[in-house]
């Protein structure tokens, strides 16, 4: 995918699951630090709240940054995000996924409200 391409062009590793479940599987599977996980705002089998819990146990300390093509202000009004969760908004470019990728790894908060 393009937001994949992105991110290793960044130079950064990724591993890619095709679902929330797969993606605590990697995690659990994976005993190489992980440090930041991108996921959708909406998904199924496993609802994102529950899934960024899980890896938040899991991983304690792994950063989050949720996807949408939804604007910030919807994702907040409608509950799927809190006010101090990051966003990378479709669609993607270099530039922004930079920003937000680096903020998001340096900042205290591990950006889920959750």
């Amino acid at each position: 995918s393009l937001l994949i391409s992105i991110l290793k062009q960044l130079g950064y590793n990724v591993l890619e699951a095709e679902s929330s479940q797969q993606a605590i599987n990697i995690i659990q599977a994976n005993p190489e630090p992980v440090h930041l996980l991108l996921t959708s705002t909406v998904l199924s089998v496993v609802a994102t709240a529950e899934m960024t819990d899980i890896i938040s146990i899991l991983r304690p300390g792994i950063k989050i940054v949720y996807l949408s093509g939804h604007p910030r202000a919807h994702l907040i009004e409608t509950g799927a995000i809190g006010q101090s969760d990051f966003v990378l908004q479709r669609p993607y470019n270099s530039e922004a996924t930079a920003l937000i990728v680096r903020a998001a790894l340096t900042s205290k908060s591990n950006g889920s409200s959750s």
